[in-house]
């Protein structure tokens, strides 16, 4: 309830996508307008992150592949933005891909 009331049935959701290669992760995290490259959780804005190449940066391949961690792997934190606004975002990164 208590959230309800903060949010407006607006709640964020954490996903993982793969996007092919290391460079088109790049290219997406760095075309979006909305979502923020940081390695922060739990915002009410939008993040996203390179997995491999921060929070598990210090791991060796066998640990980040044991744990689920690709070099084409980005993570993204969805925050409270108008989803029409992340949508149309998320469409034309994907599309410069």
């Amino acid at each position: 309830m208590i959230l309800k009331r903060q949010f407006g049935d607006k709640f964020g959701a954490i996903l993982t996508i793969r996007v092919g290669s290391k460079e088109k992760a790049y290219k997406m995290i760095n075309s979006l307008k909305y979502a923020t490259n940081i390695t922060n959780i739990g915002d009410t804005r939008t993040l996203i992150i390179h997995p491999s190449s921060t929070i598990f940066a210090e791991s060796s391949d066998d640990e980040k592949k044991f744990m689920g961690v690709y070099d084409d792997l980005i993570r993204i934190c969805v925050g409270l933005e108008d989803v029409e606004d992340l949508k149309e975002d998320f469409k034309q990164s994907i599309d410069r891909l």
